[in-house]
């Protein structure tokens, strides 16, 4: 089975993707979040036995634009809500994780949460 394939959801409509533009910017703002708060840039690498730590989700966001760009939209979509979802486990704020999945220029409503 392909890494975009899922049986379970066979029939279900799946909604609009964000642009590959998008999808770039989303990465990049959820990668500035997670060195938010670093004195130097974060080395990308994965670490297999602990895929929850900032290096490993680095390495992530980064072969989540490499999928994007092979057409693997849907799988790039799961790394970037799994990197995220772990990020909010780590006390990020909802809010600022939304924003970076945020159109450019669109305005933060937080009745939308």
């Amino acid at each position: 089975m392909s890494d975009d394939t899922d049986t379970a959801n066979a029939g279900c409509v799946p909604r609009e993707s964000m642009t590959a533009a998008a999808f770039e910017r989303a990465v990049r703002r959820t990668l500035a979040l997670l060195e938010r708060e670093r004195e130097r840039p974060i080395e990308p690498m994965r670490v297999e036995d602990k895929p929850w730590v900032s290096e490993h989700l680095a390495w992530m966001l980064g072969t989540a634009l490499g999928q994007y760009v092979d057409g693997r939209v849907q799988k790039a979509n799961r790394w970037l809500g799994y990197v995220q979802g772990c990020m909010a486990c780590h006390g990020y704020a909802l809010e600022d994780l939304k924003r970076a999945n945020m159109p450019e220029g669109e305005a933060f409503n937080p009745e939308k949460l």
